[in-house]
């Protein structure tokens, strides 16, 4: 359901001393949100998947999230969509945001985020978590 579909990103999940969970994307490439509203982690690390909707996610130059490499720019009228592939890694996100907002440019280095209340975990099985 929905267009664009929502961004699935294979990751490593793991809780650290601060109750933030860190989702492992690659060595070093790491999105770190708080706790809160997901089930109980602990230090050893688990395969999950995180999903969040293109409408959710922001960029940025330079800042907090993962690391990603521009693709493709896709401007629709009022929207452009981002095409970024996670360092590190075969994934790409797609990030919907309004076209009179700040721009990149394709082979751009950026750092893609989202709002806590924007992440959806699921488990090895496709389960949400």
């Amino acid at each position: 359901l929905g267009s664009p579909k929502m961004n699935l990103l294979p990751c490593q999940v793991v809780a650290d001393d601060n109750h933030n969970l860190r989702f492992i994307a690659a060595d070093n490439n790491v999105l770190t949100q708080p706790a809160a509203g997901f089930a109980s982690f602990g230090a050893t690390p688990r395969n999950m998947t995180l999903g969040i909707r293109p409408e959710a996610m922001s960029w940025s130059a330079s800042g907090e999230g993962l690391r990603a490499t521009v693709q493709i720019i896709e401007r629709l009228g009022d929207v452009q969509l981002i095409h970024a592939q996670i360092a590190g890694t075969d994934t790409s996100v797609c990030v919907k945001v309004a076209e009179a907002g700040q721009t990149c440019n394709k082979g751009q280095s950026i750092v893609v985020s989202a709002a806590p209340t924007a992440c959806y975990l699921f488990d090895e099985d496709g389960k949400a978590v």
